[in-house]
């Protein structure tokens, strides 16, 4: 189910790969409440909680307004405090403000700088079992091109990290082209996963109370590294994966006591948005497939025996429809199936026979299905509409049921639009039931034409897929 938690106007409202952004309470009276750190727009970022069905959440609490257009990341602790890491608007610093946790409610701290010269991007921060913080991140010369990657810890709760604001840490790699990086902990370990110029996964690890980080391991060397790299630790801490695309594929890898293993291909295409997740030993990858024009359908794999079981979908409400009707008033047959037609990118396929339109005369009507109820419509047509009105319908208990989308009404009158139907899917209304058409029993919605079209529009495609970027944890 989709809940809206905000609207973002900064380039990563939502974070990248790398950054933690949603963090649960494990135990205490607030079992299982969730917060959320976003970045409402380039300078700003927020917090929201909600208690589960997270249906619900709190008004939002601005964490910094001096912020860079750069994503954020955080970690949570035991106690339920947050510590979140930013890039500082302007001087491009890196710094840190605690989120204090009491009494239900998270109450944030002043800004402590972590470091405070050259540019600094995608902090990522830890809190080991002895109460150290660990953060590691990209700091780049501009003088000279050279990317670092680079680590600091913090023995003061982020109060002072290493001996101050102009310690510049440990460097644990270097790179001539766009580095990136992620930091994760399992005891006794921190570790740091970071791509060095566009052809290697590197792994560094650090024992708990030591100083010197051991020897790096290459656990992946190819071409085309990008920003796209996760990692995760499995319940009990035994197991410790990275996922990551590279060479226009999607690949895991893992380390248990034997060492790192060889990378598996998760998907043999280029794949947006991966997210590595344990359920208790079983490492769980999600990703995003591009399907369209900004239209991504979400997947996931997860290990069966000594390899991974076959690609599924997320959701019904991420993926393509179940069924897509065309419904010419005038025609014979009058229902057409379009399924297939709606699911491709294949121009000017999705009209109905006798029309060659997608609709066109009073009462012609398009309905799409699906398994869930959705709350998105992406369309893309080759031939817009002009002068036709339709009416936007779904199917309730006492039959059919006018309503105007959220985003507003649309008539077929734009070759692209991205329809927001309602809030989200937790914003459905409640009476929206399953019906059958042509056999099919799904949740259906219909654009029905009450005013006929003077140019009938054609239909490319059509799907409740919209843009996702990034998927983050």
């Amino acid at each position: 189910m989709q809940s809206l938690i905000d609207n973002s106007t900064a380039y990563y409202g939502g974070g990248n790969t790398e950054a933690r952004r949603q963090f649960k309470l494990r135990a205490g009276p607030y079992n299982g409440r969730k917060l959320v750190v976003y970045q409402s727009d380039a300078s700003v970022i927020k917090c929201r909680y909600a208690d589960a069905p997270y249906d619900n959440w709190s008004e939002p609490l601005t964490i910094t307004e001096n912020s860079a257009d750069f994503p954020c990341s955080g970690c949570l602790d035991a106690d339920g405090n947050v510590y979140v890491v930013y890039t500082v608007q302007s001087s491009l610093n890196l710094a840190m403000r605690k989120l204090s946790f009491a009494s239900g409610v998270w109450t944030v701290g002043s800004e402590s700088v972590i470091y405070n010269d050259k540019a600094n991007y995608y902090g990522s921060v830890i809190k080991d079992s002895t109460g150290r913080l660990h953060v590691c991140w990209v700091c780049i010369d501009s003088a000279t091109g050279v990317q670092t990657t680079r680590h600091k810890r913090s023995t003061s709760d982020g109060a002072l990290w290493g001996s101050g604001p102009e310690d510049p840490g440990t460097t644990l790699g270097e790179s001539s082209s766009a580095s990136f990086c992620v930091a994760v902990y399992a005891e006794p370990y921190v570790y740091c996963f970071h791509t060095e110029n566009s052809a290697e996964v590197v792994a560094r690890r650090l024992l708990d109370g030591a100083s010197i980080w051991e020897d790096p391991a290459v656990i992946y060397s190819g071409i085309y590294l990008n920003d796209r790299l996760g990692a995760g630790v499995s319940e009990s801490g035994s197991l410790i994966g990275v996922v990551f695309e590279a060479n226009f594929k999607l690949w895991y890898a893992e380390c248990d006591a034997t060492g790192w293993g060889g990378a598996f291909a998760i998907a043999d295409f280029s794949a947006t948005a991966p997210l590595l997740l344990y359920n208790g030993e079983i490492p769980y990858v999600f990703y995003g497939i591009e399907i369209g024009s900004n239209q991504v359908e979400l997947r996931y794999r997860h290990r069966s025996g000594v390899g991974f079981a076959p690609e599924q979908l997320l959701a019904s409400e991420f993926s393509r429809f179940a069924a897509v009707y065309l419904y010419d008033y005038d025609g014979s047959p009058k229902f057409h199936n379009r399924t297939l037609e709606s699911a491709s990118t294949t121009i000017a396929d999705v009209i109905a026979t006798d029309s060659h339109a997608l609709i066109a005369a009073v009462d012609d009507a398009l309905y799409v299905g699906s398994d869930e109820p959705f709350a998105r419509l992406s369309i893309n047509l080759a031939i817009a509409g002009s002068a036709g009105v339709v009416i936007w319908e779904y199917f309730s208990d006492s039959g059919w049921k006018e309503f105007t989308p959220e985003s507003g009404a649309f008539h077929f009158d734009q070759l692209t639009q991205r329809l927001r139907l309602w809030q989200d899917t937790a914003s459905v209304p409640i009476d929206w039931q399953k019906c059958s058409i042509e056999s099919r029993l799904h949740f259906w919605l219909r654009a029905r034409v009450t005013t006929a079209f003077t140019t009938a529009p054609v239909g490319t495609q059509i799907t409740p897929c919209t843009s996702i970027t990034f998927l983050n944890n």
